[in-house]
């Protein structure tokens, strides 16, 4: 637990960058661009994260966990799990870049309603390469449980893109926005490159060379669980927003937006803890029994932290809006508590969620991110048509209380079923 406790403050610390940096991102977009600027931005991130999550689905998750199990043993041993991830990362640029880069244009035409702003898609893909070695050498050290040095690299990565972001920005203004959104990731992926460059598993032979079968079959699991998480939750937003465009036009889906960027920007401190400490602790865990005590565990620290969180930006919401934002986004403060309850709710979904990726659980982790990808899309065009903006938050807090319930009573399942079966073993 003392791990736990010395990995959320190093989170604290890197969470409180990026909160820094998203405010300091967003009152800019506000100031420069106003409410249509900041949903613009928002729909090319997404597509950004939709694309580098396709992207680099094989050396994430996937890394982190079989480093983590394999780093008592040798780097050598690591590195087949590391081979097996970026070839098959690679594989996968070879397939769906060239699609990308073919239907740009229409891509664009959905995502920002413009079809001659195609080029900054196309950026997204050029440097989709640095992303990948990026998120790679981030996993290694976050399998190594090397906390501090994964976190400070993160750090300097936020800061430099920040600054990168808003002198774009302040000199382009919409357009500032969107080319620093294509590239942000790319950068961020060079910089980390940079810093573990002297580290001493930063060889070419523990990256690239022969892979046996074992080890490529056991990335691909991984490959497709990371595929579909990140395809639904970026793909939902877009969605979501489309849908609110066409019922509620673009300004007061930006005021929307403003809300749900402050929920992804304080969540994010909690969200970077459990997959520093988390995961790679889960992937530790042999039976049912020692991840369900980990889940209590970590609960009694985590959802008081959250809740606490929410309830403070709950009643400092006008002044939150005052500093981040600009007089035009005043309407948002009607946003937040049903927002706030549902990320409390997201958070303990999430404990019980992530033994499925640790285990490898592939068909139940597609299914249900698939379902409830789904059900908050349909859940938010009823509720969007009745409530307005408002409607968007309804449905994100009833799709997270029904998927809390149904992960709870999956792994509490599991749970049962391991207890009978070595009971009837004795």
């Amino acid at each position: 637990m003392r791990n736990l406790l010395s990995v959320t403050f190093f989170s604290g610390m890197l969470t409180l960058t990026r909160m820094m940096s998203g405010f300091v991102i967003a009152k800019v977009i506000s100031v420069y661009t106003g409410p249509t600027g900041l949903a613009l931005l928002s729909q090319l991130q997404n597509f950004n994260s939709i694309a580098t999550g396709l992207l680099t689905s094989s050396v994430n998750q996937g890394v982190v966990r079989y480093t983590a199990e394999n780093k008592n043993r040798s780097f050598k041993e690591c590195s087949q799990w590391w081979k097996g991830g970026l070839a098959i990362s690679l594989t996968i640029v070879s397939i769906f870049s060239p699609i990308i880069l073919l239907f740009a244009p229409s891509i664009t035409h959905f995502l920002l309603g413009d079809k001659k702003l195609y080029p900054y898609v196309i950026v997204v893909i050029i440097i989709s390469p640095f992303s990948i070695l990026g998120t790679l050498m981030l996993s290694v050290l976050n399998g190594l449980q090397q906390y501090r040095r994964y976190i400070m690299i993160s750090i300097v990565s936020v800061i430099m893109s920040c600054v990168m972001m808003v002198l774009l920005i302040q000199s382009y203004g919409v357009n500032g926005a969107l080319i620093s959104a294509s590239i942000q990731n790319g950068v961020i992926g060079a910089i980390v490159l940079i810093f573990v460059s002297r580290q001493p598993w930063f060889k070419l032979n523990l990256f690239l060379g022969r892979i046996d079968k074992r080890h490529f079959l056991g990335m691909s699991s991984y490959t497709l669980m990371a595929i579909v998480s990140a395809i639904a939750l970026p793909f939902t937003q877009i969605a979501i927003r489309y849908i609110m465009v066409n019922k509620i036009g673009w300004d007061r889906m930006g005021q929307w937006q403003a809300v749900w960027k402050i929920s992804e920007v304080y969540l994010s401190v909690i969200t970077i803890s459990l997959s520093t400490y988390f995961l790679p602790k889960l992937a530790t865990l042999t039976s049912m029994a020692q991840i369900q005590g980990e889940i209590k565990s970590v609960s009694k620290i985590v959802l008081p932290v959250v809740i606490i969180m929410a309830l403070c930006i709950y009643f400092l919401r006008d002044l939150i809006i005052t500093i981040l934002f600009t007089e035009h986004f005043t309407e948002s403060h009607r946003y937040f508590a049903v927002q706030l309850i549902g990320d409390v709710v997201k958070i303990m979904s999430w404990l019980y969620a992530y033994p499925m990726i640790s285990r490898g659980m592939v068909k139940i982790y597609i299914c249900t991110e698939i379902i409830f990808s789904i059900l908050l899309i349909l859940l938010s065009y009823f509720l969007i048509n009745i409530y307005g903006a408002h409607g968007a938050n309804y449905a994100y807090l009833i799709t997270y209380l029904i998927y809390f319930f149904a992960i709870f009573s999956f792994m509490h399942h599991l749970t049962r079923r391991e207890l009978n079966e070595n009971f009837a073993g004795r």
